[in-house]
């Protein structure tokens, strides 16, 4: 189960990745993000964007978010304003700033002024833009700033000496502290989402380890429950158990997860990525339970007391739960991309405009998978029984959602389509409560009206002493008289549905009709033809038997 979770989460994250523009990243950074991903490592020779003055504040920072992207932290130092310390220090504060900053604010380089003496319109003084707000002492939090600097190397906007302060007293406060302040640099690189090293390696291990407490923390919840949901689902073998563990399992490790996330102190951008990749394991999670709910409930409801009692339910059943299981696979993806920022909305647009395009070209298919609901719903016949479709008579192997299959009695599969068989005159055999006997007998027509009478009487003691005639109703009659013999109408029902049976009582009813015409000396009539010709001298009638 474990490793099914794995690929599961995996498949997510890789989901969840693929909506960086999804996650509440501005739209400035975003651009910035994605250029330097597939651009090569920029230099201090770089030419900057034609479209941004180079000593702008926006020019400044969005360097700045490069090289700290990059790790570049004794180039990112350079943007600090180091005055009274140690140049060597410039890396270190220049790594922190970044922290906070994505962990506070989100710096933004489109949300700065483009112009070299910055923004002249934010109640600042001359020189001085702003950056953001950290959460501190006051209300408003504490400014970050930054200022125009002209340096030997060129002119650009670094962030001020209050600020460059300010710094690690903002670090001290994230979370994680201990973790920061013992780990290499290279686990506190920043590696993919917004979220650095060593906050990926701590997802991943709380995770495996969520998984395997979800597991222990799911057996005792399925062992608290399992009495009462026992009285709702009446299934005593431990298959409860096994449906319901592995999505109970994946619940309570994404609630676990959820719990330890706020201590590894992400950023903004990463942890609306971890979030958003919860959120999508808990869709997941309750769609999986839901999923294998169907599988049990349709179980349980067909080894139940009223299926037994309706045996045209085994049919039903596996239709209705076959289409609520699509229904959710459906509804499942779309909550799951949705939780991923997904735009849901164009989503199904685009699903109702292919379901459309599908529907027109897949009428056949839609009308067969219709008939096969009326057929399930209507119940003119079940599997096992021996039915007339048309000119195919033969018995119903299976119902599916396409098609009915009829084993004839030459022993051929008949596949017939759900939306034609709708329509067809279905005749079915094994419902009947009981089947007729119609025989027709012809007697010699040198038969004696005592003797017919004799025989009228012999048939009919006959019909009734077999055990399984049905009812009172029965007819011994003379039908006729032809040319070459008397004809006696026998007809009768049985008391069976199974025509084996039938066939067995009927030779043994006409074994008994011959016995009681022998014992009578009565016999059966031939055909037989007369010719008349005519000669010279007169005419002569001579007979010919045949």
């Amino acid at each position: 189960m474990a490793h099914r979770v794995a690929g599961t989460v995996a498949l997510l994250a890789l989901l969840a990745g693929a909506r960086l523009d999804a996650q509440p990243i501005p739209p400035g950074l975003r651009a910035q993000i994605a250029q330097n991903a597939s651009a090569p490592a920029a230099t201090p020779a770089d030419e900057p964007d034609e479209r941004v003055d180079p000593e702008s504040p926006r020019a400044s920072m969005q360097r700045f978010v490069e090289l700290t992207q990059r790790g570049r932290w004794d180039e990112a130092g350079r943007f600090l304003d180091l005055t009274g310390r140690p140049q060597r220090d410039g890396a270190t504060l220049a790594r922190r700033l970044r922290e906070v900053l994505d962990r506070y604010v989100g710096i933004d380089p489109a949300a700065l002024s483009a112009e070299p003496s910055g923004d002249p319109d934010d109640g600042l003084p001359t020189r001085v833009d702003e950056v953001g707000h950290i959460p501190g002492a006051t209300p408003a939090g504490d400014p970050v700033h930054i200022t125009r600097r002209t340096y030997s190397d060129g002119t650009r906007w670094v962030f001020t000496r209050t600020t460059v302060r300010s710094v690690d007293g903002w670090y001290d406060r994230l979370e994680g502290k201990w973790v920061r302040g013992h780990l290499p640099q290279w686990w506190l690189q920043p590696w993919a989402k917004g979220l650095l090293r060593w906050q990926w390696a701590s997802l991943a291990a709380a995770f495996a380890l969520a998984l395997l407490l979800g597991r222990l923390l799911g057996r005792l919840t399925l062992a608290a429950t399992a009495p009462l949901l026992r009285r709702v689902v009446d299934i005593r073998d431990e298959s409860m158990a096994t449906h319901a563990l592995a999505p109970l399992s994946l619940l309570w490790a994404v609630g676990l997860v959820s719990l330890s996330v706020p201590s590894l102190g992400l950023s903004r951008v990463g942890d609306a990525f971890v979030q958003n990749l919860l959120r999508a394991l808990l869709f997941a999670g309750l769609f999986w339970a839901l999923w294998r709910t169907i599988a049990l409930l349709a179980r349980a409801f067909q080894e139940s007391v009223w299926a037994r009692a309706h045996p045209g339910s085994v049919t039903v059943v596996p239709l209705i739960a076959q289409a609520a299981r699509v229904t959710l696979a459906c509804v499942s993806v779309v909550a799951v991309l949705s939780a991923l920022g997904y735009p849901v909305a164009s989503l199904l647009a685009g699903l109702g405009l292919g379901g459309l395009a599908l529907a027109l070209a897949a009428q056949k298919t839609v009308e067969h998978l219709l008939g096969s609901v009326a057929i399930g719903l209507d119940q003119p016949f079940r599997v096992g029984d021996l039915v007339k479709l048309d000119e195919h008579t033969g018995t119903i192997e299976s119902v599916g959602l396409r098609s009915t299959r009829v084993r004839t009695f030459d022993r051929t599969l008949v596949t017939i389509p759900n939306g034609k068989l709708a329509d067809l005159r279905v005749e079915n055999y094994t419902q009947r409560d009981r089947i007729r006997l119609l025989a027709t007998l012809s007697l010699d027509l040198d038969t004696s009206a005592e003797r017919v009478r004799a025989v009228l009487a012999a048939l009919e003691a006959v019909l009734r002493a077999h055990p399984r005639l049905w009812g009172d109703e029965l007819y011994v009659q003379l039908k006729g008289l032809k040319p070459d013999s008397l004809e006696v109408e026998v007809m009768a029902w049985f008391q069976t549905g199974a025509l084996e049976e039938f066939w067995r009582y009927r030779q043994e009813v006409l074994l008994g009709f011959l016995e009681a015409l022998e014992g009578l000396g009565v016999k059966m009539a031939r055909p037989s033809q007369t010719l008349h010709w005519a000669e010279a001298a007169g005419s002569q009638e001579k007979p010919k038997g045949a």
